[in-house]
């Protein structure tokens, strides 16, 4: 995915998100994405922090290396609880465990 479509898939994920206005739990997969500045930005927004208080557990996979540092410490800066996973079935079982 590119930086203008990562971009577009948040922000429809967070629209639907505050649209809802309910708890969900959430798995991203970034797997092949490349991000950019206006993404960086717009995960730093009200819009997402808004959204992220009807999230109560959210796993990201396919982030690797320098951009897996990158998101802990985002993660430290911002206190969203994103746990960055190697698998989608280890998401799943991390999202859905009490």
């Amino acid at each position: 995915m590119t930086g203008d479509e990562l971009y577009e898939s948040i922000k429809g994920a967070n629209d639907f998100i505050l649209s809802k206005k309910k708890e969900m739990l959430a798995i991203v997969d970034f797997t092949d994405s490349t991000g950019s500045k206006k993404v960086n930005e717009y995960l730093q927004s009200d819009e997402v922090k808004a959204a992220s208080k009807y999230i109560p557990k959210q796993a990201v996979i396919g982030v690797t290396g320098i951009k897996k540092m990158a998101l802990r410490i985002y993660n430290m800066f911002t206190g969203l609880d994103v746990k960055v996973l190697d698998s989608i079935e280890e998401a799943k079982e991390y999202v859905t465990k009490l």
